[in-house]
Parts: structure tokens; sequence; C-alpha cells
């Protein structure tokens, strides 16, 4: 018979616990001490240290978890903390790059009718588009786009749906996580595999740091 609970307390578990927030006290010092003193890399050697320490702990739970077969319940508040997880990173600061000013301007483009591929942000044909504060915060502006058709489609759909604002796409990449969460689940399922793997999908720090701060398209 499989074990009612998490097994937190096996020397095994401990040990590995231990190591890994050691480690990322480690890591953090580190990256403090060999890096530009400047508030952008003090930033992101926080965000890397995170991302390491909290994806170890995430596969520390996984292991520990390996042998347990969760009911529904569980299964919902798993995906609830990770949609709660992401609700609050989407207000947050977007440091980490700005790539998601030029998802915005494109979703602008296409919503207006107008061929992203054609023009540059910077170019005097698309003068008129430039509305938004945001606008003001596009990467290398004097470039056409070079996202591929797809992706165009989904940057019209996240404007139409907040424009002026990144919300609309990140709430469209909250509904992609959600769907592939629910496939990944009858994916696990069907190959007779832990159910408890979800976590490294639903708590993964990386997905939070790289995809909904900065906006990345990989989500």
């Amino acid at each position: 018979m499989p074990p009612a609970g998490p097994t937190w307390l096996s020397s095994t578990v401990a040990r590995w616990l231990i190591l890994s927030l050691a480690g990322s006290c480690l890591l953090t010092g580190a990256l403090f001490a060999g890096f530009d003193e400047g508030p952008y890399h003090r930033w992101l050697n926080l965000v890397i240290a995170v991302q390491i320490g909290g994806g170890a702990l995430v596969l520390l739970t996984v292991w520990s978890w390996r042998n347990v077969r969760p009911g529904r319940t569980w299964l919902v508040l798993v995906i609830l903390a990770g949609v709660i997880f992401r609700l609050a990173a989407m207000p947050a600061s977007r440091d980490l790059s700005d790539d998601a000013y030029r998802y915005h301007w494109d979703g602008k483009a296409v919503a207006s009718g107008i061929n992203p591929y054609l023009y540059a942000p910077d170019d005097d044909e698309v003068a008129h588009l430039h509305i938004h504060a945001v606008d003001d915060k596009i990467n290398h502006p004097w470039y056409r786009t070079c996202y591929p058709p797809v992706a165009e489609l989904l940057f019209a759909a996240g404007y139409r749906l907040s424009p002026g604002r990144l919300r609309g796409l990140q709430l469209l990449q909250l509904a992609g996580e959600l769907a592939a969460w629910l496939l990944l689940i009858g994916a696990l399922r069907y190959r007779n595999l832990p159910v408890t793997t979800l976590l490294i999908a639903v708590w993964s720090p990386l997905v939070i740091f790289q995809g909904y701060l900065p906006g990345h398209l990989d989500v």
C-alpha cells in the first residue's frame, strides 16, 4: 500500500533539503559578490539564485512524493497555487527583459490591419500607432519584427484584451499553461507515472521568472 503522505522526515530527504538550501545561500552570495553592483545586476543575480534554489526544492518535493497517489482535491490545490503564483507575478517589475513591449507593438499593428513584417516601429508609416506609454520601451525599434505568424496572431489577441497594457498577453499565457497542465495530467495517468510530477511544471520558478515577469513567448 502506498504511503499516505510525503516522506519529508526521512533522513535522505532532510539531507538533500539542507544541501539545497545551503547551496542556494552560497550561490546567492557568490552572485552578489562576483558581479556588477548596479541595481539591475543585483536583481538579476537574486532572480538566478531563486530560480536555482526554488527549482531544487520543487524537484526535491516531487522526489519525496514519488509514491503518493493524490486525489482530485490535491490536484486542484496544486493548480490553484500555481495560478496564484502567476497572477502575483503579472504586475511585478519587468526589468528582466523588454521583449513584451515588442509583442504589444506587433499585436497593435496586426489589430490595426498593418503588416508588422513591412514596417519597423520607428518608420514614419506607423507613427500614428505610437499612442501608448509602452511604445517608448520597445527594444531595437528600427528593426522589423522577427516573430512567426502564429505568434503575431497571439500578440493581436493579447492587445485586443488590454490595449496599452501587457496583461492581456499574460492572461493568454496563463490559459495556455492551464490547458498544458490538464494534458500533462492525462498523459501521466495514461503512462501510469506519478501525477505529483505535475509540480515541476506548475510550481517551477523558472516559468514564472522567465515567462511572466519579462513576458517571454516561450510560455
